[in-house]
């Protein structure tokens, strides 16, 4: 369980958030191919060790990822398989 934060600029936030001390995971993950195209996220915790995640949605192809969910749902394992 997380909960994810999304803003305009992962790579600006993380400055912001690292000045104040705060330790992330990874660098942000960034992705420009495929499903999730145009993402990046970063991961890190709150005061309290829950996973805490800022996303940035750089753009969106909308009918790559509607092709790509569509083959998801199509193919994913299900609960009778496993």
């Amino acid at each position: 369980m997380h909960m994810a934060f999304q803003v305009p600029d992962v790579e600006k936030a993380c400055a912001e958030l690292s000045a104040k001390g705060v330790k992330f995971y990874s660098a942000p993950n960034v992705v420009d191919e495929g499903v999730l195209s145009g993402w990046r996220w970063v991961y890190f915790e709150d005061p309290d060790g829950i996973p805490l995640e800022l996303v940035e949605v750089a753009h969106y192809n909308q009918e790559d990822r509607k092709v790509g969910i569509a083959d998801y749902l199509a193919n994913r394992p299900k609960l009778a398989d496993l």
